[in-house]
Formats: C-alpha cells, structure tokens, sequence
C-alpha cells in the first residue's frame, strides 16, 4: 500500500481555498506486474511498445505508457487511490465528514 499527499480542492469535498488529501492504495506497475503480461523476450525493449489505459468509476480516464510505470525505464510511482483521508473511494464516491460529528455528512 503506497501513500501520497495532494493538495487542491474537490475530490467530492466542499472547497473553501487550498485542501491537503491523502491518497492511499497499490501502485500501478504492482498490480499490473501482478497479472504477469506477456512481453517478447526476442524483441528489443518489448514492453515499450505497451500503453495502459485506465478509467475510474467516475469517468475520468488517464493514458500512461508502460515505459513510465516500469522501474527499469522512468518508474513513475503511479498510484491507484482506493481511499482518500481514510475514506474508500467506491461507485459512489467519496463522502465528506461532518466536522460537527465525524460522521459521513
């Protein structure tokens, strides 16, 4: 599980100025890594040629070459947030807290 600090505003919360977040899930390249993709051994630097689409459930849609993900090229640490200041992000999205109670608002 991997851990990453944002700042900005949105994510489903209400906004008033400049938010810090933390994002919590797998990295990318571990979850693919884990399907164990076939690439050509015969071919020179193979898995270059791969790109890898993702869509969130929300409709946002990100392309990423293998290349960027993979630690023997750039490794970006590309992170598939599963929650967000400890809360899942599901179909539904994330669900603010009050700041009366705790509680999910």
């Amino acid at each position: 599980m991997c851990v990453c600090t944002a700042l900005g505003g949105g994510y489903g919360f209400p906004t008033s100025g400049t938010q810090r977040h933390r994002f919590t899930g797998p990295l990318l390249y571990d979850v693919l890594a884990g399907a164990r993709p076939v690439f050509d051994p015969a071919r020179r630097k193979d898995r270059l040629r791969f790109l890898i689409a993702v869509t969130g459930t929300d409709g946002h849609r990100a392309l990423l070459s293998w290349a960027e993900i993979d630690p023997d090229f750039a490794d970006a640490p590309v992170l598939l947030a599963v929650s967000v200041d400890g809360t899942p992000l599901d179909a539904a999205g994330p669900r603010p807290r009050s700041r009366a109670r705790g509680r999910p608002g």
